[in-house]
C-alpha cells in the first residue's frame, strides 16, 4: 500500500512538472507588447539624450 501511495505520489508531481513546463507564466502576446514597449522606451531615451546634448550645445554657445 505505502508503495503505491508514493508511485502515485510521483505520477502526479511529474504530471504537474510537465504541464508548468507546458503552460508559458506569460503567453506570448503579451511578452512580444512588453518587448515592444522596452523597445519604444529605449528609443525614446535616445532621442531625449539627443535632444538635451543639442540644448547644452546651444546653451554653450550663448554663454560665450
Amino acid at each position: 500500500m505505502q508503495c503505491e501511495w508514493s508511485v502515485l505520489q510521483h505520477i502526479v508531481l511529474a504530471v504537474k512538472l510537465l504541464v508548468a513546463y507546458a503552460i508559458p507564466d506569460i503567453p506570448d502576446k503579451v511578452a512580444e507588447e512588453k518587448a515592444r514597449l522596452e523597445f519604444l522606451r529605449r528609443e525614446a531615451l535616445k532621442v531625449l539624450v539627443y535632444c538635451l546634448k543639442i540644448i547644452s550645445l546651444i546653451v554653450e554657445q550663448i554663454a560665450l
